[in-house]
């Protein structure tokens, strides 16, 4: 099946975070029901805590939020029209499940982005992976060159695959700290799962959810974290 890229203002309401803090599978893949309500309370916990902890570690979210709030969007971001090509369904809500074909998500990069936007309720500009021909009356997207002059930041890293458009940054602009790059972020965030981790089992521990295999599964997890 082919897609093409195609360019459009979306409002950021319409699009299904995959990466929102609360997903964090990286810590949580041993809870086989993750998805089921009983553990509702731990996903919001999950999302304060990632985002106060960034906050407290180099004030992310607060620096993007007001970047957001004066500039917008600095650069698009780049989201699926269709099925999924980089998420396995298990990090996709039961909700939206049922109709993959027709989701609109972001999958990779661009998540934080996404949860301020939607917080502000903005139409955000985006590149489109259109694998259902949802946008075909959109700008179309034909090369490298034409995604590169409508991004801020010309360092960014861009890929073409047969998964789609995927574009990485090497710094952060909204953050405004050329120092703060990607390579920063990954160690810090590690320290935030651990802590993440730390925190989850405290309140799986006390809320008494977890059989005794799954409680070997989170300590297996912490271990890997380390």
């Amino acid at each position: 099946m082919k897609f093409s890229i195609r360019f459009a203002s979306i409002d950021s309401n319409d699009i299904v975070n995959l990466n929102d803090p609360s997903g964090v599978w990286k810590v949580f893949r041993h809870i086989g029901d993750w998805w089921n309500p009983k553990y509702d309370p731990l996903r919001v916990a999950i999302k304060d805590w990632y985002i106060t902890l960034f906050d407290e570690a180099n004030g992310h979210y607060e620096k993007l939020r007001k970047s957001i709030q004066r500039d917008g969007i600095l650069n698009p971001l780049v989201i699926t029209s269709g099925k999924p090509k980089y998420r396995t369904s298990d990090h996709i809500p039961p909700k939206h499940q049922k109709n993959l074909e027709n989701l609109l998500s972001v999958e990779t990069c661009g998540g934080s982005r996404l949860l301020i936007a939607q917080e502000l309720n903005l139409k955000i500009p985006c590149f489109i992976n259109d694998w259902n021909s949802r946008f075909s009356n959109e700008i179309l997207i034909l090369n490298r060159e034409e995604i590169i002059q409508r991004l801020s930041d010309k360092t960014m890293n861009v890929n073409i695959s047969d998964r789609g458009l995927e574009i990485k940054p090497i710094t952060f602009q909204h953050i405004n700290d050329t120092s703060y790059n990607t390579s920063k972020q990954i160690l810090t965030r590690r320290k935030i799962l651990f802590e993440i981790v730390r925190r989850a089992d405290m309140w799986l521990k006390n809320s008494n959810h977890l059989t005794e295999h799954e409680r070997m599964q989170l300590d297996e997890a912490v271990k890997e974290i380390k």
